[in-house]
């Protein structure tokens, strides 16, 4: 072997090197990109049932509450098939689980996730009747109820800075977003329909009422999909479907401020 044939072997390992030197730290990098998307591997699973007929109760509503920092926004998931549900991604800390289901008492739960152990099962959860005696008893309001098709949201449950507009509440709310023009999605669908009161404020422009309803005067914020304008104007489902908030204001509150306007 010539020491010309044997420094091109050395350039040739050498460059092979090189490449699987890049190579490592690019799978390297990937792998660790792949674990941040993951996010919290902490986890609370389990199911709802009715005490009296022990039928599953699917629609329950969890909510999640942060016991270690209270101006985190709050998890929520709905119960699935046969009750089941699954909150994911939750981080280590202390937490208390809110279940709420129309015409039964509230149930929470209380639990840690740890390293040691960040899935939490919390087996079956028997949901009961309130009873007429309880009608009259103030119980806590969930942040966020599931109604048929509608999300609702209590505002009450989440602040604000004084001098906010509605648009500020908005941002705090799970699974709605306000970009930097103004313009709402939720669900993962633009906003065209704002409500007030299941009234038009004034136009159909939702950034109107976005931007001048303050979040004092708001009870709760509803998000469904309404009928088209065509739709309610014959009579006649034409399948097509309008992202709208709806806006609940408090008793007079509203009345108070349009006066100002």
């Amino acid at each position: 072997m010539t020491s010309n044939h044997f420094r091109l072997i050395q350039l040739l390992m050498k460059n092979l090197s090189l490449r699987i030197f890049f190579l490592s730290i690019l799978l390297i990098g990937l792998c660790l990109h792949s674990v941040a998307q993951q996010g919290n591997p902490g986890m609370v699973t389990g199911s709802v049932s009715d005490t009296s007929s022990k039928q599953s109760m699917n629609g329950a509503t969890l909510t999640l509450f942060d016991l270690n920092d209270s101006n985190a926004t709050p998890k929520y998931e709905t119960a699935k098939a046969k009750g089941a549900f699954a909150v994911r991604n939750i981080a280590e800390g202390r937490y208390r689980l809110l279940i709420t289901f129309e015409g039964y008492e509230n149930q929470h739960k209380i639990f840690a996730v740890t390293k040691a152990n960040p899935v939490i099962d919390l087996g079956n959860i028997v949901m009961a009747r309130k009873s007429t005696m309880l009608q009259e008893v103030i119980i806590e309001k969930p942040p966020i109820t599931i109604k048929k098709d509608t999300v609702e949201f209590d505002a009450g449950s989440y602040k604000t800075k004084p001098n906010a507009v509605a648009e500020d509440l908005f941002k705090k709310l799970p699974g709605v977003q306000v970009d930097k023009s103004g313009t709402i999605t939720a669900q993962g669908e633009q906003v065209q329909r704002i409500l007030v009161d299941g009234k038009r404020f004034f136009s159909d422009d939702p950034k109107l009422a976005s931007k001048n309803l303050p979040p004092d005067v708001i009870d709760k914020i509803q998000v469904f999909d309404d009928l088209s304008d065509q739709s309610k104007f014959t009579g006649f489902d034409d399948g097509n479907r309008v992202k709208t908030i709806n806006i609940v204001t408090k008793k007079d509150s509203a009345k108070v401020f349009l006066e100002k306007l």
